[in-house]
């Protein structure tokens, strides 16, 4: 009969402070601002401490990306000295002749804290397996449970993450919250800048039209090109160094969102 080989692989060996690995998940449909929208999972480990972060979010794009990665490293006040990825689309590039670029903000995102971006194989679980096996248990802990709202989901996400983190692992009996300590290589730095900006022309009806979105306008500007800031939350319009307008950030598509004054 023919012979197989069995797939084998190396144990991985993680010191203090050398890597983060960070990937999403998608979750559940949950209601937010009258639509029924899909959540993903931005999910961080330490693979040393084992030390988790997760964050609930309604998108991949390049601000939630860098924010959320942010926030997961001011929450365990660490920075590693690499940060694995796959192929993400908000932090590689297409590969291209075997090499694969880094996108810019993320490029950017990591000379200011100081650390290395890493993009491991692609479709290789294998080589940031700590993080796999995190986005997995976090499915598990929310399988068959349903939530209301999207802020119900994230303080359930939140509320599992902390409890894995202080729990005492079955392997050395050390929390995670206490190994992270051992990870640390100095103070943080100040935070990124994140925000992603586009020039857009002001309809006849005194709107932009961005990502799929409606946002008002002072009626003056109507026919002009202005600048438009989008982070997280907030959308700001610029003409030249002005800030003409500034609307609460809409995830949908479709929505408009207008301030009456502008006309």
């Amino acid at each position: 009969s023919r012979r197989h080989d069995p797939r084998v692989y190396e144990r991985l060996q993680h010191l203090p402070g050398a890597e983060m690995q960070a990937d999403f998940g998608e979750l559940v449909r949950v209601q937010h601002q009258g639509h029924l929208v899909r959540a993903w999972a931005y999910v961080a480990v330490w693979p040393y401490s084992r030390y988790r972060y997760a964050e609930v979010v309604l998108d991949q794009s390049v601000p939630t990306f860098l924010s959320a990665m942010q926030n997961g490293m001011f929450a365990a006040a660490t920075i590693a000295e690499r940060i694995s990825i796959d192929n993400l689309a908000a932090a590689v590039l297409r590969e291209h002749f075997h090499e694969r670029g880094y996108q810019r903000e993320f490029s950017a995102f990591c000379k200011h804290f100081g650390t290395l971006p890493n993009a491991v194989r692609p479709r290789t679980p294998t080589d940031k397996g700590a993080v796999e096996n995190g986005v997995g248990v976090l499915k598990r802990a929310l399988k068959g449970r349903t939530f209301e709202t999207l802020e119900q989901l994230r303080q359930a996400v939140k509320a599992i993450i902390d409890e894995l983190n202080n729990f005492p692992s079955s392997l050395d009996h050390r929390r995670a919250s206490d190994l992270i300590l051992q990870e640390r290589r100095g103070d943080l730095p100040e935070r990124f800048p994140i925000a992603s900006w586009s020039e857009h022309r002001v309809r006849t009806d005194c709107h932009v039209q961005v990502r799929l979105n409606f946002y008002s306008v002072p009626h003056k500007l109507v026919g002009k090109v202005v600048v438009v800031r989008v982070d997280a939350e907030t959308l700001t319009v610029y003409d030249d160094f002005a800030v003409v307008a500034r609307h609460e950030r809409r995830i949908g598509r479709g929505e408009t969102v207008t301030d009456r004054q502008h006309y």
